[in-house]
């Protein structure tokens, strides 16, 4: 680190504890963090709710401690700004927020077409990354920077917004640094795509990880699956569940005990809720002749594991979401407080374990599944109608409790009819704590 770079986050550090706008414990937080990551102390403090965007640009409006080009080092770098073209920005409201090493990071309102992604790879030579963001930050953020130039280094009121973009790049970061999958999943992994392998040699892998053995035993002695006897061994289990069924389970059985559990999190109804929606999406299957469709149970049980990677890397910052939305409310709302959403916060964690693409469009888009590739729409939809299902499974509400509006796209796309979705509701149980594959610790 440079001695100029080390004095002027000395400087702001001394500088938002003096003013009383970051405690001492966080901030001592966020200088290991920063000595960790080489993220920026401001960013860590905003992306871990320590430090309030707003507050923190009132209080440079009101300091006389920095000259307007300084307000720079708070600011997406110029050199960022510069990698993507004014017209190509403002047509398609995108801003690139950073770059890390060939990878450059976009904030854009929607996801951009394939061709723009392409043209933009081929004018940097950088492996181009969008993130769907708060819209209020992105259109405050191409106004600042493309709009009216002359704003970056002089208006201290419009630069809220690059803030709260770099903090979400700060949180992806942090999301990048989780722990990786377990061995077990790359091995099993291999044994899929090896012509010459067999079920039994994915079950002797698998045995060599009790704590995933026992869970693939639990799903396929589940009701989802149905099997008419007890599957007692684990060769019988990987057997009767198939290879590729069985490394979606094993995938889902890793990720449950991967994160930490925060105090602030209801993660036993997290868990029942998503069980309840990998149960109702095996049942709807059969509806639109994809009985045998492998990855389903799986795709359900992780849909929304971008909530959980959020908890993980901004505890403080998620409690402050309000409680019992969701869907676009949902998203709305993660988008005010964080900058994006538990979609895409999802999106990197499964682009980070290298998921199977089915698995990843699932979770990206199990709200919006007209994003969907043409390939896996399908079985994104039937995740969208078995989200919306689930939750009147945990409310208690019975199929009245179904709301058909978040779903209808979906219904209309799969061919089917909500009488039929009312029928696979009221033949699938709601889970109990038994039927959870998350063990509390």
């Amino acid at each position: 680190m440079g001695l100029e770079v080390k004095v002027e986050r000395d400087r702001i550090a001394d500088m938002l504890a003096e003013a009383g706008l970051v405690a001492a414990e966080d901030l001592k937080e966020a200088l290991s963090e920063h000595r960790r990551s080489g993220e920026p102390v401001v960013n860590i403090l905003i992306s871990q709710g320590a430090l309030d965007s707003r507050a923190f640009v009132s209080f440079l409006a009101e300091s006389d401690q920095f000259e307007s080009p300084e307000l720079q080092i708070f600011d997406i770098a110029p050199e960022i700004i510069e990698l993507v073209p004014k017209k190509l920005a403002l047509m398609n409201e995108l801003v690139p927020i950073c770059r890390r090493g060939s990878e450059l990071t976009l904030a854009t309102i929607q996801l951009p077409d394939i061709a723009v992604i392409k043209a933009l790879e081929e004018r940097t030579g950088l492996t181009v990354k969008p993130l769907v963001c708060s819209a209020e930050d992105v259109r405050s953020s191409l106004e600042r920077h493309y709009e009216n130039e002359s704003a970056a280094t002089g208006n201290v009121s419009t630069l809220e917004a690059p803030i709260k973009l770099t903090s979400v790049a700060t949180l992806i970061h942090q999301i990048d640094s989780l722990p990786a999958l377990p061995g077990t999943i790359h091995k099993v992994r291999e044994i899929l795509h090896d012509m010459d392998a067999s079920s039994a040699d994915a079950g002797d892998i698998i045995a060599q990880d009790p704590a995933i053995a026992a869970k693939v035993l639990k799903v396929a002695n589940s009701a989802a699956y149905g099997f008419s006897h007890q599957v007692d061994g684990l060769q019988l289990a990987v057997s009767l569940l198939g290879l590729v069924e069985t490394y979606s389970v094993v995938i889902s059985s890793a990720v449950l005990d991967i994160f930490d559990r925060s105090r602030t999190f209801d993660y036993v109804a997290f868990w029942l809720q998503s069980t309840a929606c990998a149960g109702l999406a095996k049942a709807l299957m059969p509806l639109i002749n994809q009985k045998s469709r492998s990855g389903v149970f799986t795709a359900g049980l992780l849909h929304d594991i971008g909530r959980v990677a959020l908890v993980q890397v901004a505890p403080r910052q998620y409690k402050t979401v309000k409680a019992g939305l969701v869907g676009a409310q949902l998203i709305a709302e993660e988008e005010r407080v964080l900058g994006f959403s538990h979609t895409e916060a999802g999106a990197q964690l499964a682009r980070l374990w290298d998921l199977p693409v089915e698995l990843a469009e699932c979770i990206r888009f199990h709200h919006t599944p007209h994003y969907a590739s043409d390939e896996h729409r399908l079985i994104v939809s039937v995740i969208n109608v078995a989200e919306v299902a689930a939750r009147a499974h945990s409310e208690d509400a019975g199929s009245d409790g179904i709301d058909f509006t978040e779903c209808a796209e979906s219904i209309e796309f799969l061919n089917i009819s909500e009488d039929q979705v009312i029928e696979v509701f009221n033949s699938v149980p709601k889970p109990s704590a038994s039927d959870s594959l998350w063990v509390p610790r």
